[in-house]
């Protein structure tokens, strides 16, 4: 049975967890808001609601921008990366987890490595890797940074 203070305690980490979940989300909220207004009521006052709902800023990006192809890029390359990184460090997880062979901890630890050393220092070599492999400006060379990047952490979670 939970004594009174640890009940108070628990109740005080969800408050402090509340609020800082309503100071994270009233930015989105308001970029939200912010898309249904017409530009002068954005510049009156930012906070408030709309006056009116419109989509006519909607349309525009829509219709004026590139913003479908930007889309479905973000869409190919989110998934795709993610597809990679959950079918690999599934497998390497549990190669690592069930099965003991000769370099099981060295391969781990060659994992960890990769969520201790900054993703910084890679940048240049990187760099040349993907102009070597002729992936600078495409989506394939997008999705082989991204998904080599979120692996360690794959690894090291599952």
């Amino acid at each position: 049975m939970p004594t009174r203070a640890g009940s108070w305690s628990n109740g005080l980490v969800q408050l402090l967890l509340l609020a800082n979940t309503a100071v994270m989300l009233f930015p989105i909220a308001i970029m939200f808001l912010s898309a249904f207004k017409t530009n002068a009521e954005i510049y009156a006052d930012p906070f408030a609601p709309p006056a009116s709902f419109t989509f006519d800023n909607l349309r525009q990006v829509w219709e004026q921008t590139s913003f479908p192809r930007y889309l479905a890029n973000s869409l190919f390359v989110t998934g795709l990366s993610l597809a990679v990184i959950l079918v690999f460090g599934t497998m390497a997880a549990y190669a690592l987890a069930r099965y003991a062979f000769p370099g099981c901890d060295a391969i781990y630890l060659f994992f960890l490595a990769g969520l201790m050393l900054p993703l910084k220092l890679a940048v240049i070599p990187l760099f040349v890797q993907l102009k070597a492999l002729g992936l600078i400006d495409s989506r394939l060379g997008l999705v082989c940074v991204y998904a080599a990047a979120g692996l360690p952490s794959t690894v090291f979670i599952l």
